[in-house]
């Protein structure tokens, strides 16, 4: 959500910034700029550099986090959408031809998901329909021992 929120303004942008519980000032783009900050100090702290596909890997646990942008080649990404995409959250961005290969490309989708989770999830969509534009995906795949994790459930 915080990759949408780099290309939206105004009211969506707020909204978006209050719906995720961020703090919010009154100066939407200098949260926006936190935030896209925040998430580069969350990835280097766990000992990755931000990237398509980031890893790492201890004796005590495994975090692989990847981020992706399609978007269809009939609409232009703003260049400091694609720039914050890919410098802030290591998402590469491609444009491809969903309108006219829509099965071609829920392949691929599946196929990014089910290999960035570790086969764990092997399908997200059954198809694509043919006039989606964009498509902003996430994947974290996560092995180890949540030590606190009684306080992310209550």
């Amino acid at each position: 959500m915080s990759i949408l929120m780099n290309g939206a303004n105004g009211t969506t942008l707020d909204d978006l910034i209050q719906f995720l519980k961020y703090n919010h000032t009154n100066d939407s783009e200098s949260d926006l700029k936190a935030i896209n900050a925040g998430f580069q100090v969350i990835s280097g702290k766990y000992g990755t550099n931000v990237a398509e596909d980031q890893k790492h890997t201890s004796r005590n646990h495994v975090l692989n986090v990847a981020n992706r942008v399609i978007n269809s080649k009939e609409i232009v990404l703003l260049d400091d959408f694609v720039i914050t995409s890919s410098e802030s959250y290591g998402a590469e961005v491609q444009a491809v031809d969903i309108a006219n290969n829509a099965v071609k490309e829920t392949a691929y989708v599946n196929e990014w998901v089910r290999r960035h989770t570790n086969n764990k999830i092997k399908k997200i969509f059954d198809k694509i329909d043919d006039k989606t534009t964009l498509i902003i995906l996430n994947a974290i795949y996560f092995k180890g021992i949540l030590i606190y994790s009684k306080h992310l459930f209550n």
